[in-house]
């Protein structure tokens, strides 16, 4: 099944005003009850006994460690809406001053998601609009159609096990779909020969369709012990969501400054920021603000402009992170009217990661055993990219532009590929 999405941008913006199929309750919401097996209003929802109360004896794990699980997927949308790349405004000019004039000369049209150290030019204007597509796949190298959560009995005498009843575990096998498209429209302008300053407004659709089924594994089977809250009282439950919501993503400003210019090299400046102006708990936004600092430098070899970003991130909000940043990579004119990019992006977790996993349970009684309760690994979020695209000359100052993002890491959640359809417009 494809995994990637991209469709017109009108269909975005008519979109807007769909009703999710959940009223008014929010994605991040709807998760929660992938963890409801029944109509008692809890996690889990297992049958009363009114003898033996076993309906609570799972609610201590299934507090604790739900709240990690739940908090873990939706810090890890978070962070691959942060993520979402904000694309590059290039005039495909070169100004220089020779000889005390300043000469204008033709270039290729500049990379997608990295950045040149040139800059637009003095009241030049650059309009962008673009559509982004992709399906969320995969969380740190586990798909997201087989997500295993194993939640245990509470430990009576502080032997967990010691009693065949503890041994009694509640599986949850996960589905989770999470389509999004993207609408961004860019302005830039050149405020000086050596300065522009960039606005970038999206336009984000989030679709989720999940589903989860529970099942209770018996250390003695047939011993009636747990159920799930349901007519039958059975050993298994099924727990389904879904809903779209569209509105308004992060809005980017970005200011990018050219501080040495010759006919070859060039070395600049980006600072960038992302507001957050999108709905963290509809997956529109990352639910918090990210700021961007980068080193620039750029070149010429013929038809050839390599370059190179340097930086740091920090991004706050539910799952707050400072990353190094690098991109390197090429542009390159094929022809007259076309150019060929291609980067390499990395997005390196600096600090402790915040997306926490539920630790493994340890069963004491006997032979020591130790149960993962989630089968996602606990590790840092390192993001690595290969960006490849082209830029095409449609009319004068008018280019259509296509790009493809694969993700080369296992880090965060992300898809098979995220695609990009254009058009650039510099005036």
């Amino acid at each position: 099944m494809s995994r990637f999405l991209v469709v017109p941008a009108f269909v975005v913006l008519l979109g807007a005003g769909a009703p999710s199929l959940h009223g008014q309750q929010s994605l991040a919401s709807q998760l929660e009850d992938l963890l409801l097996f029944g109509d008692c209003g809890g996690r889990l929802c297992l049958l009363l006994d009114p003898l033996n109360n076993h309906s609570d004896h799972y609610t201590g794990d299934a507090s604790a460690a739900g709240d990690l699980v739940i908090g873990f997927l939706k810090g890890a949308i978070g962070l691959s809406l942060g993520n979402l790349p904000f694309a590059s405004a290039n005039s495909g000019t070169l100004l220089t001053v020779e000889g005390g004039n300043l000469v204008q000369t033709e270039v290729s049209a500049g990379p997608f998601y990295a950045e040149r150290a040139l800059t637009l030019g003095k009241g030049r204007l650059f309009l962008g609009a673009n559509v982004s597509g992709v399906a969320l796949s995969e969380v740190r190298g586990i798909a997201t159609d087989d997500l295993r959560f194993t939640f245990t009995h509470v430990d009576d005498n502080q032997v967990l096990g010691d009693r065949d009843v503890e041994n009694d575990l509640i599986n949850v096998n996960m589905t989770l779909d999470l389509s999004l498209i993207a609408a961004s429209f860019m302005l830039a302008y050149g405020v000086t020969d050596r300065i522009d300053l960039s606005l970038q407004l999206p336009v984000v659709r989030a679709s989720l369709d999940a589903s989860s089924q529970g099942f209770i594994d018996e250390n003695t089977p047939g011993s009636g012990n747990h159920r799930f809250f349901d007519t039958g009282g059975s050993v298994s439950g099924v727990s389904r969501i879904t809903g779209t919501k569209t509105g308004v993503g992060d809005i980017g400003v970005r200011l990018k400054a050219n501080a040495y210019s010759g006919r070859n090299f060039e070395l600049g400046l980006l600072a960038d920021a992302r507001l957050p102006t999108g709905s963290e708990d509809d997956f529109l936004g990352a639910g918090g603000s990210s700021f961007r600092a980068l080193g620039l430098a750029s070149g010429r070899m013929g038809t050839f402009a390599p370059h190179l970003n340097l930086g740091i991130a920090r991004i706050s909000g539910t799952a707050p992170r400072t990353s190094f940043l690098s991109a390197i990579g090429f542009d390159m004119l094929l022809g007259s009217s076309t150019t060929l990019a291609g980067d390499i992006l990395a997005n390196l977790e600096m600090s402790e990661s915040e997306l926490t996993i539920p630790g493994p349970a340890t069963f004491n009684a006997g032979r020591s055993t130790t149960i993962p309760r989630i089968n996602v690994p606990d590790q840092k979020d390192h993001l690595v990219d290969a960006s490849i695209g082209l830029k095409i000359l449609a009319a004068e100052g008018v280019r259509i532009a296509l790009n493809s993002l694969v993700p080369l890491s296992s880090g965060g959640m992300y898809g098979n590929m995220l695609w990009t359809l254009g058009v650039e417009v510099l005036r």
